[in-house]
């Protein structure tokens, strides 16, 4: 038993670190709306772009919450009792399960679950009151374009798969062979299902914005130039003429 908590410790001594350090998604920066109508319109297209998000967003959240703590229960009730599994195998599955739960809920939580409600608000609400619903309609808009953009990340399949080799090790280590494949074969399918079933659709609602935003965010100063807002592909760029 004691040699268990020690690689079990091992094990999540570099995720916990991981955990730590986990990147903050990168904020485009918007310019501000010329006048109260560019102002509404904006507003009322990030409403609709994030309702639509909505319901694959609660769902995602939902269902993968409710399936790790559902494996967290089990495999911990298992291990506290004599089943004819591998205790050792519960162990390693109820710590997966326990991360899982805490990426879902505290980590990394899904942007996009509550929809419209953040940049919803009254039509007579000051000039103030609606640019800082604007500023938070666009930071829950980038962080889903960008989450959606993970999906094909090399790291981040990378990274399932290193997760499910990591508890697969230790049931090595500890002479479980034959779990130690069952583990770390569906351990990574379920987590390619887990990346892979992520809401998608964010980065077109992202570039129908940055359209909406360079349509109306191009401006003449005194000197006669002219700046336009749009997306090369990578990021947000500004191009400017005089």
């Amino acid at each position: 038993m004691k040699r268990q908590l020690l690689v079990l410790a091992l094990f999540l001594g570099p995720l916990a670190c991981a955990a730590s350090s986990l990147p903050h998604p990168a904020m485009l920066t918007f310019p501000p709306a010329r006048t109260d109508a560019e102002l509404d319109a904006r507003l009322q297209f990030l409403e609709d772009r994030l309702d639509a998000g909505r319901r694959h967003a609660q769902l995602w959240y939902d269902g993968w919450l409710g399936f790790n703590a559902a494996c967290l229960a089990y495999t911990t009730a298992s291990a506290a009792i004599d089943s004819p599994r591998s205790r050792s195998f519960d162990i390693v599955n109820a710590t997966q399960a326990a991360i899982g739960v805490a990426d879902v809920a505290l980590l990394r939580p899904m942007p996009g679950r509550e929809g419209g409600d953040p940049v919803r608000g009254p039509a007579d609400a000051s000039h103030d009151e609606k640019v800082a619903r604007l500023v938070r309609g666009e930071q829950i808009l980038v962080a889903a374009a960008q989450r959606a953009e993970d999906r094909s990340s090399w790291t981040n399949h990378l990274g399932n798969l290193a997760f499910n080799l990591l508890g697969g090790g230790i049931l090595l280590a500890l002479h479980e062979d034959h779990y130690a494949a069952v583990a770390t074969l569906s351990g990574t399918a379920v987590g390619e299902a887990y990346i892979w079933s992520e809401p998608s659709r964010a980065p077109k609602d992202l570039e129908d914005y940055l359209r909406l935003v360079a349509d109306g965010a191009v401006t003449r100063s005194d000197s006669g130039s002219k700046w336009h807002l749009f997306h090369d592909g990578r990021g947000l760029a500004l191009r400017v003429s005089f």
